[in-house]
């Protein structure tokens, strides 16, 4: 896929609260074809400050909640000035470029403990998950722009019923969608099963490629699934690695 620029100039710089912030905004046309960038038609528009609002969480991380507002939306999404346009990306969709690839926010998910999990307790060792049922879960405002792999790294204890020395947990790939204007959570397609050794906190890590989905957004978050007999998470760090 292609986006409308063909040019190696520098990106023109977006004044974000008197900053000056490169960025350039163009449209996916699909192929390897080129067209005449858009940028000046938003300039007034409501969508552009909302733009402006994401270029600024660069330079100012509390913003960052504007950015997952964004990119929920399908036909919006966000790259870097040299990342190449994902091949499932919607022709027509507005493509916001920055100078840089993608902020340290965007790289890495939120502590496991500002999570919304599922069917899970927060206690002083960690999250406990009681088993079938439970899940730790990002919330939907958490989630991240679905390129690159990414590398979960789980810190837990847990023991079978019966001795046994490993399980197996399903790992999702978490989506938002659209349905009668609303954004929507979603368990996803499943990404692998994990093997998760027993013991007492036990660190292991799985490296993940977030999958395409044509009806969802842009946005991935992982969905990790408890054991039958449950276990105890004591950390959880979610990081692109390449």
């Amino acid at each position: 896929m292609a986006d409308t620029d063909n040019t190696s100039e520098t990106p023109s710089a977006t004044q974000v609260d008197g900053v000056s912030v490169p960025s350039q905004i163009t449209i996916n046309i699909g192929g390897g074809s080129a067209a005449q960038g858009l940028s000046g038609l938003v300039k007034t528009s409501e969508l552009d400050e909302r733009l402006k609002g994401l270029a600024s969480v660069e330079q100012v991380s509390s913003l960052s909640t504007t950015v997952a507002d964004l990119a929920s939306q399908p036909r919006v999404i966000r790259l870097g000035t040299l990342d190449p346009v994902p091949a499932e990306t919607q022709v027509g969709a507005l493509i916001f470029r920055s100078d840089a690839v993608l902020s340290p926010a965007d790289r890495e998910f939120p502590p496991l403990r500002e999570w919304s999990l599922v069917n899970a307790s927060v206690e002083p060792d960690g999250v406990h998950l009681p088993g079938t049922g439970g899940a730790l879960v990002p919330k939907r405002e958490q989630m991240r722009p679905s390129v690159g792999k990414w590398e979960i790294t789980l810190t837990y204890t847990w023991h079978g019923n019966f001795g046994e020395p490993e399980t197996s947990v399903n790992v999702y790939n978490c989506r938002t969608f659209e349905e009668f204007g609303e954004s929507k959570l979603d368990q996803g397609a499943k990404l692998k099963d994990w093997t998760l050794k027993a013991g007492d906190k036990v660190t292991a890590t799985l490296t993940v490629t977030p999958r395409s989905d044509e009806k969802a957004t842009s946005l991935w978050a992982p969905w990790i699934e408890a054991p039958v007999n449950g276990f105890v998470v004591h950390d959880a760090t979610v990081r692109m690695v390449a």
